[in-house]
């Protein structure tokens, strides 16, 4: 068996190398991957799940990647808004979708430091006296937004309750998101609240009606039958969970994404057989401290959230269909061509100047690694 991983690897690796020696441009990061279970033995390809920084905010599609805000793509990796204003269409994102997670996995601790996917951030906060700053991590893609924002600059924004019963003064409307909100009062005295919110498809699941139901209504959605609106009906999050901290610093943050091979549905009474459906789950995590002022090792993280804990799951295809790449007709523009899956989104309402979004990483579907002119994906 080693040794047959050992040629599946070698395979691998000799074919990503004649991509690009054939100018192909894009590296996949395959790496060869295998399991023994109950069930068999399963051989194939699978992404290596490396965090790569940002280093391009140039449009993707018709879609905007950076507005009122300035963003060093290189050495520097800091957000800041261009300007103070108090709406959310101050935002950065990251050129691609986070990986899809093809390897096979019925349990969660046994591959949770490789079948995983990571977005790293840290958020610097400059208190202003009588202030509140919000800064929102948002999950969604740019075939969404083409279509359920009015302008590529203008965020839709939408009720998050019981926190924003008022759409103007909501948050981002997407399939999840996590909000840091910082409070200063007259005393210089300052906290952060942390509240997740999931879109109501999501965190109720109580779409009875079969056409509403995600698979459906996705598949409407890609057929050109449905509208995303048609599909999240109520347009509105739902808070999952909150904390709080004292103070204006907020260890650097990150969210976690696994998936699971599950089994539902009741059994066939003649076949007895089971539905399995990998679902998508995702945490909130805050990276310690030690005594030493150095992060600690991934066993002392502190594991904020966990949407397994509360029965909030992701269909596959949502994550998934990141490997479609550009295949999406922009609804903003039939001739611009936009991703599917789920993009992470940076967003700011009335922050400081000085208040910043420092070194975001995670692991995205492609990345670039050179610069071609001819037989390069179009990127």
């Amino acid at each position: 068996m080693e040794a047959f991983r050992a040629e599946l690897a070698s395979v691998a690796d000799f074919r990503r190398d004649q991509s690009f020696q054939n100018n192909l441009g894009v590296d996949f990061l395959y790496q060869a991957v295998g399991e023994n279970d109950a069930e068999g033995v399963f051989l194939g390809y699978a992404p290596q799940n490396v965090p790569v920084s940002i280093y391009s905010t140039s449009n993707i599609g018709s879609e905007v990647a950076l507005n009122n805000a300035t963003f060093g793509a290189g050495n520097n990796q800091t957000m800041e808004a261009a300007l103070t204003v108090n709406d959310w269409n101050t935002f950065l994102t990251t050129q691609f979708p986070l990986n899809p997670l093809s390897a096979v996995q019925t349990s969660y601790p046994a591959k949770q430091n490789e079948n995983q996917n990571i977005l790293y951030f840290d958020i610097d906060y400059t208190p202003v006296t009588s202030n509140t700053q919000r800064v929102y991590v948002g999950f969604i893609n740019d075939a969404m937004t083409s279509q359920m924002w009015a302008d590529p600059t203008i965020v839709n924004v939408k009720a998050a309750y019981p926190n924003y019963p008022i759409d103007a003064d909501g948050v981002p409307f997407g399939f999840f998101g996590i909000e840091y909100k910082l409070e200063t009062d007259a005393t210089d005295v300052s906290t952060i609240t942390g509240s997740v919110f999931v879109a109501d498809l999501f965190a109720n699941r109580e779409q009875y009606d079969p056409n509403q139901q995600f698979p459906n209504a996705y598949e409407n959605i890609l057929k050109g039958i449905d509208t995303w609106s048609d599909m999240f009906i109520g347009q509105f999050s739902q808070r999952v969970y909150e904390w709080k901290i004292t103070g204006d610093f907020i260890p650097r943050q990150a969210v976690r994404f696994y998936s699971l091979t599950e089994k539902s549905g009741i059994e066939d009474p003649l076949g007895l057989e089971t539905t399995e459906t990998r679902n998508y789950y995702f945490q909130v995590l805050s990276k310690s401290y030690n005594d030493n002022g150095f992060y600690g090792n991934k066993g002392g993280d502190n594991l904020l959230f966990d949407s397994k804990d509360f029965g909030i799951s992701f269909p596959q295809r949502l994550f998934e269909d990141a490997a479609a790449l550009k295949s999406y007709i922009s609804d903003r523009d039939a001739n611009a061509r936009q991703f599917l899956g789920v993009k992470p989104y940076f967003f700011m309402r009335n922050c400081a100047l000085g208040t910043v979004v420092y070194n975001p990483k995670s692991n995205l579907a492609l990345h670039l690694l050179t610069l071609c002119t001819l037989g390069c994906f179009p990127l």
